[in-house]
């Protein structure tokens, strides 16, 4: 069957109807591994799960696909790169190990959720799609610098009057 006659047959049914995992593979043309994966990671169409076991059976309702699909259809490669997350914090809430989202960098290195610069009319230098892990990371790298700034600054202002360098030393 071509891709047309699915299309003009699909068009023909309920969005109710219950579609099982290999009807599904044949209309997204998609392998089973495929479909699977997009179950795991929440990146597919919606489905139901008949059962609350493990091996209890999974079907797409025909509806939920032509949601997914029309969410999925692009006019150009450029709008491929939205984020399916409503901000840093659901991506870093939501997100998996290794997926993307766009994250803004200013001058000092700190980055930002990409829409909150905007918002927060940040000098941001640098704007990249960068996995989670890149993006803690980052964070990490940088809440240890501000805390090395935060210990010297603390330290500087610890003097003692009467001593040499004014600083409190080991054998006082």
């Amino acid at each position: 069957m071509s891709g047309e006659q699915i299309v003009r047959e699909l068009d023909e049914l309920s969005d109710d109807v219950l579609l099982t995992p290999p009807q599904m593979e044949a209309i997204m043309q998609a392998t089973s591994e495929t479909l699977k994966n997009m179950r795991a990671t929440g990146d597919g169409p919606l489905f139901v799960k008949l059962g609350g076991g493990e091996k209890s059976p999974v079907r797409y309702p025909l509806g939920e696909y032509r949601k997914w699909k029309a969410a999925h259809t692009y006019k150009n490669t450029s709008q491929l790169t939205v984020s399916r997350f409503r901000g840093m914090a659901d991506f870093l809430s939501n997100g998996i190990w290794g997926e993307k989202y766009i994250v803004a960098c200013d001058a000092s290195g700190n980055q930002w959720d990409f829409w909150e610069a905007i918002k927060g009319n940040a000098d941001v230098v640098d704007v990249q799609w960068k996995p989670m892990e890149q993006i803690l990371e980052g964070f990490r790298v940088g809440a240890q610098a501000r805390y090395a700034r935060h210990e010297e600054e603390d330290l500087k202002a610890f003097v003692i009057p009467g001593k040499p360098d004014g600083r409190r030393h080991i054998d006082d």
